[in-house]
């Protein structure tokens, strides 16, 4: 299975075409505000795939948010 790309994936990757345009100040920002916003999808997402978990899969109580988002998106973000 092919690994899904996020929302925040998708705007880091344009932003990062970006990057001759922004000065060194506004980089470490944007750095920064990504990094949280990791976290937050992150968060987001495992908060979904332990919903699924207790719904559709009450059969697979090993079955989480974070086995859901490794799954699905391939681990933790860097």
């Amino acid at each position: 299975m092919s690994k899904q790309q996020t929302a925040v994936d998708y705007i880091t990757q344009g932003l990062e075409k970006l990057r001759h345009k922004f000065d060194q100040d506004t980089i470490l920002t944007l750095q920064y505000l990504i990094i949280e916003a990791k976290q937050m999808e992150k968060e987001q997402i495992m908060d979904t795939g332990n919903c699924v978990a207790e719904v559709v899969l009450t059969d697979d109580e090993s079955y989480n948010g974070n086995k859901y988002w490794n799954e699905f998106y391939g681990g933790d973000h860097e």
